[in-house]
């Protein structure tokens, strides 16, 4: 026995030891380690974050992540603007990032090139108490979750409290409320404003005037085009009439940062936008913070709607790190990692999953409570239609913003609609 165990010793002694020998050659043959010692690399594609604490918390958790699992987690940050033409690209090359971050219905765009998530955004809700219901707007393709809903941005209104008192006004509950009381401010030097131009912002503002007159750009079949109609008629003459009354000429070449710039430099006196404008006051002219306040959006004619923005997270087919990547996507939404977001983002960064509601930081602030149930009246740009490739193109495209500015520069609006008309058609057709 004692020969035996003395042999097994001398076996696995030369085995250890060969393999350690070979492990090394490895090495030096191929200046390579052996593959056991490589570390795992999970890579993902976000956003410059407009509140940047969001990107400092977001690389502090993917550390957190990368410890526990040892791995190298990296994280690449570009501007929002840029991000359809990367993603157009490594869809185009097969290659690229394991995760990347979509926006509003890029998930429609890119389906046919994302893993279906079903099964994880199913355990989600049963843990966070369930997705809003525009949530599926965004994400949900045929039935199945094609991303990962992260957070959407209350597109409320951000106005100064101090400029509206001073004309006998309050925060406007209407359409017509904003048109006369916008009238009042532009004549004391403080006008309203909202980009007519090709931005983001700008199809944030127009799309629910649409909505709230009754027009669209598309049925409820995503399929028949509808933005021809009297409704866009009235919806193109109600901003004809405030732009010429309450607004300067200079909307018509506003960028995304126009209207944070606009209300952060004293001028002016309402616009439609994140919280972002009164979280950098806050930050850098607390004197002017406190002037400032949101609202929900105004109603019109037929209703109350919104657009609003939403950030989902997708994971490639061709990700070589699939299951990392799901198992990196639980953990952000985990109650730790996910109200550090919620934090960081000082109330930008709203869950959608309903248990994260429950967070005090709308609460806390009397100012952040027009935040509060905003998921109620919020959709994303193809609505009322589910979701398709070609509402995103036409976003993407600044068809509706185009269209308005045609209108005020003196087109005749039949003229504005049938041209619009024709490359909404074309962005649907070509989908």
């Amino acid at each position: 026995m004692t020969r035996y165990l003395s042999e097994l010793t001398r076996r696995q002694f030369l085995t250890q030891t060969t393999g350690a020998a070979m492990g090394i050659y490895g090495i030096l043959q191929y200046q390579q380690p052996p593959a056991t010692a490589q570390e795992r690399e999970l890579s993902m594609l976000t956003w410059n974050h407009f509140v940047p604490a969001s990107d400092v918390e977001l690389k502090k958790q993917a550390e957190q992540f990368g410890r526990q699992q040892h791995v190298k987690v990296r994280l690449d940050f570009i501007a929002h603007l840029q991000l359809p033409s990367k993603l157009a690209a490594e869809v185009q090359t097969q290659s690229g990032h394991d995760i990347v971050l979509f926006r509003d219905l890029e998930a429609a765009l890119h389906q046919h090139s994302t893993l279906t998530v079903t099964d994880l955004c199913d355990d989600l809700a049963k843990t966070h108490g369930g997705w809003w219901d525009f949530a599926r707007q965004a994400d949900v393709i045929d039935g199945e979750w094609k991303a990962v809903p992260w957070f959407y941005v209350s597109g409320c209104i951000t106005y100064r409290e101090d400029y509206f008192a001073q004309v006998g006004e309050s925060a406007p509950d209407s359409y017509d409320d904003l048109l006369r009381a916008g009238r009042k401010l532009k004549k004391i030097g403080h006008p309203i404003g909202f980009p007519i131009s090709q931005t983001t912002d700008s199809n944030s503002t127009l799309y629910p005037i649409l909505w709230c007159y009754g027009a669209s750009i598309v049925a409820e079949d995503g399929k028949t085009i509808t933005i021809n109609s009297p409704q866009t008629v009235e919806a193109i003459e109600y901003v004809k009439t405030v732009y010429q009354d309450c607004m300067e000429p200079e909307v018509l070449s506003w960028d995304d940062a126009s209207n944070n710039r606009f209300i952060l430099a004293g001028k002016g006196s309402w616009t439609r936008n994140a919280i972002s404008i009164y979280e950098a006051a806050r930050q850098k002219q607390p004197e002017l913070a406190q002037h400032i306040n949101h609202t929900i959006p105004p109603k019109g004619p037929v209703r109350r709607i919104g657009v609003t923005p939403c950030w989902s997270l997708a994971i490639w087919k061709f990700s070589k790190q699939q299951e990392l990547a799901k198992d990196f996507l639980r953990f952000l939404f985990e109650s730790e990692p996910f109200h550090g977001f919620i934090e960081a983002g000082a109330g930008f960064n709203q869950p959608f999953l309903k248990r994260y509601d429950e967070h005090p930081i709308w609460s806390r602030d009397p100012k952040l409570k027009a935040l509060i149930g905003f998921a109620n009246w919020s959709a994303l740009s193809g609505w009322p239609g589910p979701p398709t490739r070609g509402a995103p193109l036409v976003f993407n495209a600044y068809i509706i913003p185009n269209m308005f500015a045609k209108a005020v520069g003196g087109t005749p609006t039949q003229d504005a609609i049938a041209w619009a008309e024709q490359e909404i058609k074309r962005a649907y057709e070509g989908a």
